[in-house]
């Protein structure tokens, strides 16, 4: 997994939990607890703007944002708690993202 890095953060109530962050900014489904539950609603490998990302992470949880922006070989995302209790915009790799919703 390639490190991401952090562009902005910004403390919000919303910092603490990615779905509810991303359900926030896009139709999302409820009931995504884990990676498992969040693999299960890949819809495409193509990513787009406004997409709902799911990344592989450390922890069992996996984590989801928002495609912002596409480049060559990066995405500028926004997401909630990737640090904790942030909001941030980062950039990351596209071979760390294992789909789109």
């Amino acid at each position: 997994m390639v490190k991401a890095e952090v562009l902005s953060k910004e403390k919000s109530s919303l910092g603490y939990n990615c779905v509810k962050f991303a359900r926030s900014r896009a139709d999302f489904p409820l009931g995504l607890w884990t990676l498992d539950d969040k693999i299960k609603i890949i819809r495409t490998q193509e990513p787009y703007v406004g997409a709902v990302f799911v990344e592989k992470t450390k922890l069992p949880y996996g984590h989801v944002g928002i495609v912002k922006e596409i480049k060559e070989n990066t995405l500028i995302v926004e997401d909630a708690n990737y640090v904790a209790g942030y909001i941030t915009t980062r950039e990351v790799s596209k071979e760390s993202i294992l789909g789109y919703y």
